[in-house]
């Protein structure tokens, strides 16, 4: 896993745990996180409530090989970006899957315990299968659940294999978080969250393992193969490239 900046120094860390954080643009912040005792590595972002907005969906219909995130992060509009959800051997979603009102996947998936729900003002929504979805014009199905709604710990069993994580979740007062794990098994990290961030009211698994990817500033984690979508949150007021003196042309 490719933490640019990052990962080198997390396995070189000799202590318990490890958690920096700093402060991004638009108000979101990053922490770094290293715990050896649960063998969590992890980049957690958070979005304050009311920065949770300027989310889409963006969909990738043609599958290319060694299509990555690099080829569809913009640093200019992008503030930060994550792969979404799985996709079947033809690259066609898995589960219901809806962008701006297109349906590209109409079959709700019985496995997938929950959905990540993008409203009319990009403000993300993490929804379970008894809530209402049909007026969400950006809906993808994900799961399961590592931390249920209410805070408990949504895993059972320490089942499948270690691998890469991404995550979506709400904090009880609101705020988003964005995670993004070296390889964990699925209960040890639901056994983490909830420890070390007992704020978190829900938090949902997208894909994962070879299709985990994000981008954001210096950080960067690649997807081995290419991947069906990206969650990506768009910066309230785009950077302006930098110049280049004629000199230098």
């Amino acid at each position: 896993m490719l933490l640019v900046g990052v990962t080198d120094h997390m396995r070189n860390i000799a202590i318990l745990a490890f958690l920096t954080t700093t402060c991004l643009a638009d108000a979101m912040t990053v922490t770094q996180v290293v715990d050896q005792a649960s063998g969590v590595s992890a980049l957690v972002y958070t979005l304050p409530s009311a920065e949770n907005c300027g989310f889409s969906l963006l969909d990738v219909p043609s599958k290319k090989d060694g299509d990555t995130i690099k080829e569809h992060w913009d640093p200019t509009n992008h503030l930060v970006m994550v792969n979404g959800g799985y996709f079947n051997s033809d690259f066609s979603p898995t589960g219901l899957c809806r962008v701006e009102g297109r349906t590209l996947s109409g079959g709700a998936s019985p496995k997938l315990s929950g959905f990540v729900g993008i409203d009319k003002a990009g403000k993300v929504h993490i929804l379970t299968q008894q809530d209402d979805v049909m007026d969400y014009p950006t809906l993808l199905q994900a799961g399961p659940f590592v931390i249920d709604p209410g805070g408990l710990i949504g895993i059972r069993s320490r089942s499948g294999a270690q691998a890469r994580r991404t995550l979506v979740g709400l904090t009880k007062v609101g705020d988003l978080v964005i995670i993004v794990t070296e390889p964990v098994y699925l209960l040890d990290f639901s056994r983490f969250v909830a420890k070390r961030f007992p704020s978190i009211d829900r938090l949902i698994n997208l894909d994962g393992g070879p299709s985990t990817a994000l981008m954001s500033g210096n950080y960067t984690v690649l997807n081995q193969w290419p991947v069906r979508n990206y969650l990506v949150k768009k910066r309230e007021t785009p950077t302006t490239p930098p110049t280049v003196p004629d000199s230098a042309r």
